[in-house]
């Protein structure tokens, strides 16, 4: 079993020559809801060290997308928090106009929600989707993340996926390099939907 990526860990595809492929995203523009944790804060580190200017999108800050914002002014390419709602059917638009008006385009839009097989706030915090199961299975919610959940679910992986892992999904799929790419389920879940 593959131990998970360091969340700050740009992402890299190896071509066959042993060097990396540029994604092709610098001055991209994008706008990135779920922003403050999870799988959103990961995206939101991802596409900027790919060369994107994010708009990260959430009802609030969280101090690790305070923190991320602080670091990467420092490189130059801090993210923008956009403040919305979106349970308010006026707050996406608000929030792509901000952003637009903020970087003077429109370009990537990335949607976040996923209470699936992957190891983000639904699972870990307490009275979580682990919590729930420890209950019921008479364990930990550390047994049921390292064993129980990936378990119940057959997950091919042996373990929830890692938030950086479909962030770095999303980052090749914004890419003009998967610009063909079109129409696709790009399904990020252990293998859990070959099980359903």
């Amino acid at each position: 079993m593959r131990a998970p990526r360091p969340a700050y860990l740009r992402l890299q595809l190896i071509c066959s020559e042993g060097g990396s492929m540029d994604l092709q995203l610098t001055g991209e523009i994008a706008v990135v809801t779920g922003a403050s944790k999870g799988i959103g804060l990961a995206v939101v580190r991802t596409l900027p060290a790919e060369g994107a200017r994010v708009a990260a999108v959430s009802r609030k800050t969280s101090p690790e997308l305070a923190e991320l914002a602080e670091l990467d002014g420092l490189a130059g390419s801090e993210p923008v928090h956009v403040a919305a709602d979106l349970t308010d059917p006026q707050a996406p638009g608000r929030a792509v106009d901000e952003a637009a008006e903020a970087f003077g385009g429109r370009g990537i839009r990335v949607n976040t929600v996923s209470p699936g097989p992957v190891r983000t706030d639904w699972w870990t915090r307490r009275g979580g989707a682990a919590d729930v199961i420890a209950a019921q299975a008479g364990t930990d919610r550390d047994g049921v993340l390292a064993t129980v959940a990936p378990e119940m679910m057959r997950l091919t992986t042996g373990r929830l996926a890692d938030p950086q892992e479909v962030a770095d999904v999303v980052a090749l799929l914004a890419s003009p390099r998967s610009a063909s790419t079109t129409g696709a389920e790009s399904t990020v879940d252990g293998g859990l939907l070959k099980e359903l």
